[in-house]
């Protein structure tokens, strides 16, 4: 993801290790960039042959957003 998409993320911790994943970030970030890493977490996921609806999770991003402008 890091090189396709230039989203770096790793494994979760502790209890919920093989449930998780954690998202890298340098500071503070905006909309812009959650909505970047769920693009790259989807597109990811379709490359591995997960099947899912693309956009659901940028859709429920946006609501989970929206009252947040």
């Amino acid at each position: 993801m890091g090189e396709k998409y230039g989203a770096v993320v790793a494994g979760g911790l502790g209890p919920l290790s093989q449930k998780v994943f954690r998202v890298g970030h340098m500071g503070n970030i905006n909309r812009n960039d959650l909505l970047a890493t769920v693009a790259a977490v989807e597109g990811s996921l379709a490359e591995q042959g997960y099947s899912f609806t693309p956009g659901a999770g940028i859709a429920a991003a946006n609501r989970i957003l929206e009252p947040h402008i």
